[in-house]
């Protein structure tokens, strides 16, 4: 099976909804004005009918222009959202949907859609993506840093696609903060736990997280993904859903993502969860790359956002005409001077090396290990002199075994053998002594040994 990335994916099913769209319009529109000539009852399902074919219409070509913008085919791009834009105030009754079909199958001619196009685009595509994984410039994050102003109290920040740590551990203070990160590589994971305080390993939507008590959420979730086993669905809106919990009451979500990935869906999602949002995009070549844009803002409880989700959206789209992350300014968001604990960090894949690191920072550990055993030393000496079963014990179990140097140097090894002694036994039968049966018996005895060298030769002890 072909590994076609979800911008390709999502182009081809966006074309077949323009197409279908194309299909069905002028039929609809044909049989409502046929069943109002009848009844005008009759023709109202068609009219529905007709209305939800316009919204699918709509909506397949604000996809095609999203896919078009991660393919890197600008041009078409623009043209998709102004067709979308067009579509949208196009009147359902109009008497001729000529020009419109016109205009919409120009639209589809000109999409990529031969081996050559497509394969290009994505080369493209394939040149950016390193299995979903995009480590955040760190300029852009001291812009961030700035731009929150850090309560006295010790701050909890969460990254649930933390890559090697180095976004997150910039982005928090020095002092009073405690880093927690969850990421799906273990090579990353690992080298992430030199540079945070906490690392959880394996797939963030398996992951056991207090909910609630983060400070601030950090979230530059994976694009540019291919479908494949583990990956069924673009991850931008479900991390977002996902992790938003975990983010107390007036903490601080610092959202990266692609400006054309912003979707409705995900304005209002933001929307009915945040306030005080604000969009900036990145800059220079980072944005030429990415395209990214950053969506700050303050949790807040669940409302109806619809009509602000709108604007969010609308403004989003403006990508390039952004203003530029750098024009933040200084303490623009405040956190929460608010204590919390997270109780439950828990990984789906048990972190050895995480483990590891705490055990060696415990004080009861050290104090538990770090002391001479007593048992374990050397000049052992009894209290009082050993009987023989004592020595052959000692003996038989290797606490002996060695060089004895004394005035005649020897080296000594003891050990234990187990000796089987069969003995047999005739049995006569009462009714025909002619018949005997033999029976045995077996007698199992411990037998110890000493193997000595000495300056004289090999000598066996029993």
């Amino acid at each position: 099976m072909d590994a076609r990335p979800f911008a390709v994916e999502q182009l081809i099913s966006a074309r077949y909804g323009i197409e279908q769209a194309m299909r069905e319009m002028p039929a609809l529109r044909l049989a409502v004005a046929e069943k109002m000539a009848e009844d005008i009852e009759a023709a109202r399902p068609y009219h529905s009918a007709l209305r939800k074919s316009k919204i699918d219409l709509v909506e397949a070509l604000d996809s095609a222009g999203s896919a078009l913008e991660e393919m890197e085919e600008f041009k078409l791009a623009r043209g998709a959202r102004i067709l979308r834009d067009s579509v949208s105030s196009f009147k359902l009754m109009a008497v001729s949907y000529s020009k419109l079909l016109q205009v919409l199958n120009q639209f589809c001619n000109m999409l990529p859609n031969d081996e050559g196009t497509v394969g290009r685009a994505l080369g493209r595509l394939m040149n950016h993506a390193k299995m979903g994984y995009f480590p955040t410039d760190l300029t852009h994050i001291g812009y961030l840093h700035e731009a929150l102003d850090f309560s006295e109290c010790c701050i909890n920040l969460l990254d649930p696609c933390c890559g090697e740590g180095y976004a997150l551990k910039a982005l928090a203070p020095s002092v009073n903060s405690v880093t927690y990160g969850v990421e799906l590589s273990n090579e990353r994971a690992e080298a992430a736990c030199e540079r945070l305080a906490r690392v959880a390993m394996g797939d963030f939507f398996r992951c056991r997280i207090s909910r609630g008590v983060f400070h601030v959420l950090f979230l530059n979730p994976p694009y540019l993904a291919i479908p494949g086993e583990n990956v069924r669905v673009r991850e931008e809106k479900r991390f977002l859903i996902e992790s938003l919990p975990c983010l107390m009451q007036g903490g601080i979500l610092i959202y990266i993502v692609p400006y054309y990935r912003v979707t409705p869906g995900i304005a209002r999602c933001l929307c009915d969860h945040l306030t005080d949002i604000s969009v900036y995009r990145f800059e220079g070549k980072e944005f030429e790359r990415f395209r990214q844009i950053v969506l700050i803002g303050k949790r807040t409880r669940s409302r109806n956002g619809a009509r602000e989700a709108v604007r969010l959206y609308k403004q989003c789209e403006l990508g390039p005409d952004l203003p530029g992350l750098s024009e933040i300014g200084t303490a623009r968001y405040t956190i929460p001077n608010t204590e919390s604990s997270v109780e439950v960090f828990c990984g789906s894949i048990f972190n050895e090396l995480e483990l590891y690191r705490q055990m060696s920072q415990s004080g009861s550990v050290r104090e538990l290990f770090g002391k001479e055993n007593e048992l374990d030393r050397l000049d052992k000496r009894p209290m009082l002199p050993l009987n023989a079963g004592q020595i052959g014990l000692i003996g038989g179990s290797g606490m002996l075994d060695g060089l004895v140097d004394c005035d005649v140097p020897h080296v000594i090894r003891g050990m234990i053998a187990k000796d089987v002694i069969t003995d047999e036994h005739p049995i006569e039968f009462r009714k025909d002594k002619s018949v005997k049966r033999i029976l045995q018996t077996n007698t199992v005895t411990n037998r110890l040994t000493f193997h000595l060298l000495t300056p004289d030769g090999y000598k066996c002890l029993y």
